[in-house]
């Protein structure tokens, strides 16, 4: 293991070696070896182990299930290696190292770091999520399968030193970064975001929302939006603002001048606006707003910020949870025009990897999107600052997806597990009930 130098604001509280710390080695192989047999005998009391040895099936049924303990190990080293790797991805690591040195089987980054929290995630989560999954295998095989699976759960348990490391991580004082698991060391949380700070959309709403969060800090802002009055009322010495209809061409245009002469560090894009109906009911008018907006303005602001952005910057676009649906009846074009900035983001991440990209796909929100958009406000929506202050906490972790509320999030899973007209089946019933009291 390389030992890191931290930066000179971070403290040194603990460095574990697991390959020159026999002592602490041998303790975890004692402690390993105790947790194995408190399980084993435990659960052979309730259900005997004598059913893993049954023959009654024929030897080739016999011989497959010490296969299937062998193989099944195996595997499982892998894929719990899989998982701290794919953890630290989430999280923000910018590259995942696998190995074996003998001792153990090892997943890291060492050039990044995690806050306290993220790596307590990492160590915990292989042990967690297959703990999960091969108690539900337990309950639902053969009583001669039984066995296979526990024994593996066994050393699913016993053999974690995650649960060392993410007990050490509890007992470190405040906010400590971690070497070889984690985020940047310049984006951990509570540090400060860039000097420059450009909003698009920010009168009312998600835009408003993410500058009283951010106003307090010590930066510059640009901020931009239809209503003059309301943006003359937010400008001071540190914040320049900008009135302007993005749908209009020429007014978009001085806008883009303006962000590429201010050349902001951080952009934060909101502006958007949406229609409920029934597509072929849609307005000449209202299609060109919102291709104008959604489609033209993003696409524009973005090339420019590309531009601007060479040396490295920040970008945080605010998407829509129907980006990730298969689309939205009776708000179809608005769905494809989020699924269309979510690809353009995620493409873009890649060309350009000085400049950091993240995409906000959040549910409801009491904005008063919908009854602008043409349908009602719907109960148990977000407020835009609660919204706003989850997005700016992912965006610190340099998260690229980021959807606030577990319910939101548990939709978007089912969402790719389920075949896709039953997802369109629920969407619509959901936006049918944006769509009641539209007048037509």
């Amino acid at each position: 293991m390389v030992r890191q130098e931290l930066e000179s604001s971070c403290r040194e509280i603990m460095f574990l070696d697991l390959q020159r710390d026999r002592k602490t080695m041998t303790g975890l192989s004692v402690a390993s070896f105790l947790v194995m047999v408190v399980m084993a005998v435990g659960m052979a009391l309730v259900r005997p182990i004598r059913a893993l040895f049954d023959m009654s099936n024929g030897v080739g049924m016999y011989a497959l299930r010490f296969f299937c303990i062998i193989a099944g190990n195996l595997v499982y080293i892998v894929a719990h290696e899989a998982v701290h790797g794919f953890v630290m991805k989430r999280l923000g690591a910018q590259s995942v190292r696998f190995g074996f040195n003998g001792i153990y089987a090892w997943a890291g980054s060492e050039l990044d770091y995690f806050e306290r929290g993220g790596y307590i995630l990492v160590a915990l989560a292989p042990a967690v999520f297959f703990g999960v999954l091969l108690s539900i295998g337990c309950l639902l095989v053969p009583a001669d399968w039984f066995w296979v699976l526990y024994l593996i759960q066994i050393g699913n348990i016993s053999f974690c030193r995650g649960f060392l490391c993410g007990d050490e991580a509890c007992r470190c004082p405040g906010r400590a970064a971690h070497p070889r698991y984690g985020d940047q060391y310049d984006h951990i949380p509570g540090g400060k975001m860039s000097s420059r700070i450009l909003i698009t959309g920010a009168t009312a709403g998600l835009g408003r929302a993410f500058y009283e969060q951010l106003k307090a800090e010590d930066v510059q802002f640009l901020l931009t939006g239809r209503n003059a009055r309301v943006l003359q009322a937010l400008s001071d010495e540190r914040t320049e603002v900008h009135a302007c209809d993005l749908t209009d061409e020429k007014e978009r245009r001085n806008f883009l001048d303006r962000v590429w002469a201010w050349k902001p560090d951080t952009a934060i894009v909101c502006a958007g606006k949406g229609y409920i109906g029934f597509f072929a009911e849609m307005s000449d008018e209202e299609m060109r707003s919102l291709e104008a907006l959604n489609e033209r303005a993003f696409t524009e602001l973005l090339r420019v910020l590309c531009d601007t952005m060479k040396a490295g910057g920040e970008i945080l676009v605010v998407s829509s949870i129907g980006a990730l649906l298969p689309g939205g009846p009776f708000q179809a074009v608005y769905y494809a025009q989020k699924a269309y900035q979510l690809s353009l983001t995620d493409a873009l991440s890649m060309e350009y990897p000085d400049i950091f990209f993240s995409c906000l796909c959040p549910g409801p929100l009491e904005t008063g999107f919908h009854e602008r958009a043409g349908g009602k406000a719907l109960s148990g929506a977000m407020r835009p600052e609660v919204c706003a202050r989850k997005a700016l906490k992912g965006f610190r972790h340099h998260r690229r997806l980021i959807i606030p509320g577990i319910g939101n999030r548990m939709a978007c899973v089912g969402a790719r597990l389920l075949p896709r007209h039953w997802v369109l089946g629920m969407t619509y019933h959901q936006i049918q009930k944006k769509k009641e009291g539209l007048k037509t």
